[in-house]
């Protein structure tokens, strides 16, 4: 089980929409929906029932929400406990690959911190 294919369901389920969820992941619908049928594989359990172009969540996907928050929610807080021992910042820049190979590399240089790339 992946944890991106739970989080995808989440995001699905709080806008009960494929496409909108895939918008706010900043991923393709079809990368989403392929999420979700892994995970519905893995459980063995149809999590939404497809009706034309809507979606209703399948008693066995209002079941797994409980779940499915614990697990999220588990895993930010680990993260969070490794990332308190650590003394470094870190920041996330997106950016396309011309930006970020040639002006974000001498932006953050520019600033006299040691940047590793």
């Amino acid at each position: 089980m992946n944890i991106d294919h739970i989080e995808a369901f989440m995001y699905v389920v709080h806008f009960n929409s494929f496409h909108k969820a895939a918008e706010a992941m900043f991923l393709s619908q079809p990368t989403v929906s392929a999420r979700i049928k892994t995970l519905e594989g893995e459980l063995d359990s149809e999590l939404f029932e497809r009706q034309g172009r809507g979606i209703i969540l399948t008693e066995k996907g209002k079941a797994f929400i409980p779940f499915a928050e614990q697990i999220i929610r588990t895993f930010q807080q680990g993260k969070k406990q490794l990332k308190a021992g650590s003394d470094l910042e870190e920041i996330t820049i997106g950016a396309n690959i011309i930006t970020s190979q040639y002006f974000i590399p001498f932006a953050l240089l520019s600033g006299k911190r040691t940047i590793q790339i």
